[in-house]
């Protein structure tokens, strides 16, 4: 015998239901570089990874079509472009301690 379908028996799931009215906000803008891979550094998990860069073609009212490229933003990563991955933790490290040494710098009163 089949089961009747009721309207009161279905119930969203929760965590589909947060994740289609999550809502998208401009984090930032960063131009592609050719040649060059997108990085997502975490330094306190101590990982590396390659950033989700998701692309697509959008047809304007004029008729031009546009590509647009977004990334999935992980707000305890450092972005950056690299070649390989350590190319990209070279380049945060770097960075790291030259901000490091700019913060000493400052407290010294020399800056």
């Amino acid at each position: 015998m089949e089961q009747q379908f009721k309207p009161d028996q279905l119930r969203p799931d929760k965590e589909l239901v947060a994740e289609i009215n999550k809502e998208y906000t401009l984090k930032g803008s960063m131009r592609k570089k050719p040649g060059l891979i997108l990085f997502a550094v975490n330094v306190s998990k101590e990982t590396c990874v390659r950033a989700h860069i998701k692309s697509e073609a959008v047809i304007g009212l004029n008729g031009v079509v546009k590509k647009q490229h977004k990334a999935f933003f992980d707000p305890e990563a450092i972005y950056t472009w690299a070649i390989n991955e350590d190319r990209a933790i070279y380049k945060v490290l770097r960075d790291l301690n030259q901000f490091i040494a700019n913060q000493e710098e400052k407290k010294r009163g020399r800056v």
